[in-house]
This record gives C-alpha cells, structure tokens and sequence, in this order.
C-alpha cells in the first residue's frame, strides 16, 4: 500500500506537468523537450534539492527490511509541486486557449518572428536527440563508476577471497572481515558434501543490500545476499554462509532446472541446506532445537510424504516452512540409506535435460530416484520412523508443551480470537491469518494486545469467514510449531 500511494503521488506530478504544457499549442514539443533535458542535467548536479522534485527518486522509495518508509519531506516537496503545476494548468486553461493562437497569427505577421519561431519549433527534434545522448552517455559513466563502486556508491567496497565476493558498506567492514576470514573453510566443507567442484566464477555474497525480516540469507543462482545486523555473532553468519552456499550447489547440479519442479522438490532443496548446516556448523544445541520442531509436529499430525513433495498442498493444510526440520530428517536418511554421494546423483537426475515433461509429485521422485539408483521406498520409510522415533525421544518436552485452542469473537469494529490452553506457556504465542493477496494467499500475523488476544480490525476481512493457525515460539525449537489451520465465522 505504501509504494502504491508513492506511486500515485509520482503519476500526480507528471500529470500536473504535462496538463501545465499543454497549454503551449504548437510549442509543446520544443518544451517538453527543454524540460527533459534540464531533468537530466540537474540530476548531475548533485543538488540535492533538486532530488525532492524527482518523481523517479520517490519511487525507489526507502527500505527497511521488507518495508517501504515513506519519505514524507519527498512527498511534501512533489505534492507542492503538483499544486503549483496544476494552478499554472487552471490559469492557462481559463487565461490563455485560444488566446495563444491568436497572438501566435498577430506575431506571424513580422516576418523575422515568424520565421525566428517556425526555427524553434523544428529544433525540438535536436532538443529531444540531445537529452537521449546526454541520457546515454550518463549512463555509461555511471556504470563505469559502478565497476569501481560496486551498487553504484563510493561508500561501499568489495573484497575477494578464493571462493566468493563480499559486498558491504564501509561502516560494515569490521563486522564482516571474520565471516570474509573463514569463508573459504566454509565452502570447501559444502563442496566436500557434495563431493563437487567448485563453481567458475566466485559466488557474489552481498551483505549491504536489505534482506527479508523473516529470513537469514536468500540465494540465487550464483548470488547470496545477507543479513549483516549488528550483534550478530560469528558462528551464526558461518551457519547462515553455509546454508545458502548449499543452495547455491543444489542450484548448480541441477543444472538450473530445478526450479521447473519447485512446488515438489522445495523440500528436498531447504532440507539439504538445513543439513549441511546443522551437519558442519550447527552445535549440539541447535540439533536438539531442531529435533524438538520436528517431534512437536509430528505430534500435531504426521506428515507423508506425498504431502511434503507437494508445496503448494501443504501451505494450504499445515505450515509451508516444515520443509525445513522434516527436509533435512529427509536429507538425512538420504545419505544414510544410500551414501554420501546420493544427493549430487539425485539433484542431476531431476535437472538432465531429457527428462519426461509433465510428471509431478511422486510420479516425478520415482522417476528421478530411479535415475539416481535410489529406492524411494526405502527412504520415505526411514523417514517416516525416523520422524516418529524423534517424537519418542522428545516425549518429555512433548508433554510439557500445551495445545492450543481459541474462540472468535466480534467486539466493536475488531474481530478477536482468544486463544487458550492447559498448563504453562512454553514461550510465545504467534497466530497467523490466511489473506488473499494480489497473486497468492499469503499469512497475516495478527497483532497482540495486553490481555493475550489476537486481533484483527473488521474492516480488513474479504470474506464471511476467516482461516487461522495458533502456535508456539520458544527458545526450546527451531522453528515455531503451528497448530493445523482453524475456520471460523466472527
């Protein structure tokens, strides 16, 4: 919404703008193209002024994690302009019209004006030619000052080492210099996983740019990008650069294919990550954390494999980031029903390039594990008891941690879902709330108030009845462990 309302206050301006040179008749052309012209040369200016009348700079907007801050001196500066524009546009319209044309045929009796404007008004195509050179030329030398500056600003460096390339800002460098250190110990140990070579060229770890709130690290291809917050110790950027090396190499045996069959492999793609974490850079601690988010979900109803090889299905009916602690008990017994090197053989098996189009599912796993001389049988059963086995293990914390159950109520313009539940809090209750986005449904966490109730104003329900899922955050887990979905009618 915040970008939306950026959006509209750029597209006012412009609309100001061209509603103000309308107003010129035959000269429009000749000015529009002065105007784009001084647009370009004052943007190299560095009057800084100048960027608050800049509807492009308003639309680049300012991130904070995954939200857009709303420059309101930006938008104060751009509204006032439009004002102007569109008092400038309401005198021409009342003051000049046809008016214009008039004075234009009076001028048009000198010959040495007429001929001085009919002059001009034919150069508006050198004006508009001269603003594209200028326009182009500008761009080549930015992109030469970001060879040197990497994402374009002098603030920022790059450092290399054998395996990877570091971007950050200047204020982050001491902060980043001991993961730079002892990143290439990290990606020889991923590598050594998967028994592979490392890639061509180094893999680019961007540390400055903003990362989604809910994430650690995001991968791409070739490209890492980062949290670097401040605080954030050693052993957990270490743990973070291995997880998404990982994904990098999953990537690269698949031969970039494996993103045809998202919906059916995101499991085996996050679980092999999770486990070379938790395999080389995760303490004892950590392992139990995780080992307590996958009893407590199995608790909660077990988890077949056909539904965690279809993304899309168990979004809908349990939580969509159980691919994590389930995926690498998958991973797991992987390796220990079929050998260290029978992940490489079955991410190439999914990405060659003459596999059957259309297959999904458990129609495509079959079809790949029988490339890669795997029996899925044999470790979708490892799987299941070893996911059962856990929740025997952590009986102990199981019984200790409550179910949760709410009720759903209306009070004033707010809808309410009280939750409760038997014996002690654990940690921290989080509800979170199916919504029709744009493209897809996505999860809305509800806000708390004093009393422990989650709420949810009125007027943002689309339907007659809501979806919702309680859960618990706790120190004790990995991740938080949900409840499966609710329906309600406030």
């Amino acid at each position: 919404m915040a970008w939306k309302g950026l959006a509209i206050c750029a597209g006012g301006f412009l609309l100001a703008l061209a509603m103000a040179l309308s107003f010129t008749r035959n000269w429009f052309a000749f000015i529009a193209g002065l105007v784009l012209w001084g647009y370009f040369w004052l943007g190299q200016q560095d009057l800084h002024y100048f960027a608050l009348f800049d509807p492009v700079e308003l639309l680049a907007g300012v991130l904070d994690g995954d939200r857009v801050s709303i420059p309101w001196v930006h938008v104060a500066a751009l509204g006032a302009a439009t004002l102007v524009l569109l008092v400038g546009a309401w005198a021409g319209f009342l003051s000049l019209g046809d008016r214009v044309q008039f004075a234009a045929q009076r001028i048009g009796k000198w010959r040495v004006l007429r001929a001085l404007g009919t002059g001009l008004r034919w150069l508006a195509p050198v004006v508009w030619i001269a603003a594209i050179i200028f326009f182009v030329g500008n761009s080549k030398d930015k992109d030469a000052d970001n060879h040197s500056h990497p994402l374009g600003e002098k603030s920022f460096r790059s450092y290399e080492t054998a395996h990877y390339e570091f971007i950050f800002r200047e204020a982050q460098h001491e902060q980043a210099q001991p993961l730079m250190d002892a990143a290439d110990a990290v990606h020889n140990q991923v590598t050594g996983f998967f028994d592979t070579t490392p890639t061509a060229a180094r893999i680019l770890v961007d540390l400055a740019s903003p990362v989604m709130s809910h994430a650690a690290g995001m991968a791409n291809w070739t490209k890492i990008r980062m949290r670097l917050s401040p605080g954030l110790e050693l052993d957990k950027l270490r743990r973070t650069l291995g997880h998404e090396t990982a994904h990098v190499y999953i990537s690269q045996l698949g031969e970039g294919r494996l993103e045809t069959h998202f919906s059916a492999i995101r499991f085996l793609h996050e679980g092999l990550a999770t486990h070379v974490e938790n395999h080389y850079f995760s303490t004892d601690v950590q392992r139990a954390r995780g080992r307590r988010s996958v009893a407590a979900v199995w608790e909660r109803g077990r988890v077949p494999f056909e539904l965690l090889c279809d993304d899309t299905k168990l979004s809908h009916i349990r939580d969509p980031n159980l691919v994590y602690p389930l995926g690498e008990v998958f991973a797991r017994v992987l390796v220990e029903t079929h050998g260290q090197a029978s992940p490489a053989r079955l991410l190439r098996a999914f990405g060659r390039s003459n596999a059957p189009v259309g297959l999904t599912g458990t129609a495509l796993w079959r079809d790949a594990a029988q490339v890669a001389a795997i029996d899925l049988d044999r470790v979708v059963a490892a799987y299941e008891e070893a996911c059962a086995q856990i929740a025997r293990d952590e009986s102990a914390f199981l019984a200790r941690l409550p179910r949760l159950s709410a009720t759903v109520s209306v009070e004033g313009e707010e809808v309410v879902i009280k939750p409760k539940f038997e014996g002690a809090a654990v940690g921290v209750m989080v509800c979170l709330m199916e919504k029709d986005g744009a493209f897809l449904t996505e999860a809305l966490e509800l806000e708390t108030r004093a009393d422990g109730c989650f709420v949810l104003p009125r007027d943002r329900l689309t339907k007659p009845t809501i979806r919702y899922r309680l859960g618990w955050s706790s120190p004790e887990i990995a991740y938080p462990v949900f409840e499966p979905w609710e329906q309600a009618k406030p």
